[in-house]
């Protein structure tokens, strides 16, 4: 699990004079462990906000394209570049200049591809380290100035905790950030801060209910569920986003976005639903053999065939067993 500084910073007030190392070694010793802190944007410091101005095919490489690239320099940066991602005449995407080492560690050097020179990558989220699984790119709006470091273009100006989650397997109340500076005020002696939750748009509710089944109250023993209506999908605020990404979570849309913005915060796990494709009811079970779900990534996911708690702790602590 990744802890945001700035989001702790919402809910208790951390004395400048403590380095997030410290912060870090005093949760450790007295609430959760912490496996590292690391500080947002680290060796982003040769990625820059570049403009595609010009597309060709690779004449030597069927698989192969050549963009002329405008980086801020005096004149465009050639890139020979695949096609993980569709890219287009005009994006404003993240780029990273020869030479440089990208989180990862991996060096991007000046080179000669199929007989034509490449001065850069294009960089996915994953290869700048803002995302951990999955295949996404990032595109910029043309208010933002060619060249411009993308670790001002993004605003990654935060440090990250990554909490060891075998510690706190057993404290619920710690799987979100207001459970963590709820303990940091604690042992800091410092004041927390109330929630700022603004009820007052909310109108009441005069629809049907939808009805919830529970196949299993051995592993469920409450699911709630609540009808909203007159919701536009769009794209999350720019501050949920940057919020989102700090901790490793890929942004979708508003409605996905607040579902892992809550559960982040106040450690309370939410799902959105389609009401169109419920029939104003939702049905708690173990997953039918071989049964898939078809995740928001837009991957097939075989579900695993457990059909008792006892099956579940388990496979837990197989898992958790060294192999000889």
């Amino acid at each position: 699990m990744f802890i945001s500084l700035n989001w702790l910073k919402d809910f208790v007030e951390i004395p400048s004079s403590m380095t997030s190392e410290e912060l870090g070694l005093r949760l450790t010793m007295h609430t959760v462990e912490i496996d590292g802190v690391e500080k947002q944007g680290k060796n982003l410091s040769g990625v820059v906000v570049g403009e595609i101005l010009k597309i060709k095919n690779h004449l030597n490489a069927d698989k192969l394209s050549i963009a002329q690239v405008d980086v801020g320099e005096k004149k465009p940066r050639q890139i020979i570049f695949g096609q993980m991602v569709d890219v287009n005449v005009g994006f404003k995407i993240p780029m990273a200049l020869a030479p440089t080492i990208l989180p990862s560690g991996v060096k991007i050097i000046k080179t000669k591809l199929r007989g034509e020179i490449s001065e850069g990558m294009f960089c996915l989220d994953q290869e700048l380290g803002l995302l951990k699984e999955g295949v996404s790119i990032r595109f910029f709006n043309r208010s933002i100035k060619n060249g411009t470091p993308i670790i001002k273009a993004l605003g990654l100006k935060d440090m990250i905790f990554e909490v060891d989650n075998k510690s706190i397997t057993n404290r619920p109340d710690l799987w979100g950030h207001y459970g963590i500076a709820r303990e940091i005020s604690a042992f800091l002696k410092v004041k927390l801060k109330e929630q700022n939750i603004n009820l007052k748009n909310l109108k009441k509710y005069t629809g049907k209910k939808i009805s919830v089944e529970i196949k299993n109250l051995e592993l469920c023993q409450r699911y709630m569920a609540i009808e909203m209506s007159g919701i536009k999908i769009e794209l999350s605020p720019e501050w949920m986003q940057k919020r989102l990404i700090a901790v490793g979570m890929k942004p979708i849309n508003n409605i996905v976005d607040i579902t892992n913005y809550v559960m982040l915060e106040l450690g309370q796990p939410m799902h959105a639903f389609d009401l169109q494709k419920l029939d104003k009811k939702i049905t708690v079970r173990f997953a039918e053999d071989k049964e898939k779900v078809l995740l928001l990534d837009g991957k097939d996911v075989e579900l695993p065939p457990l059909r008792s708690l006892s099956a579940i702790v388990s496979q837990s602590t197989e898992a958790d067993t060294p192999q000889t």
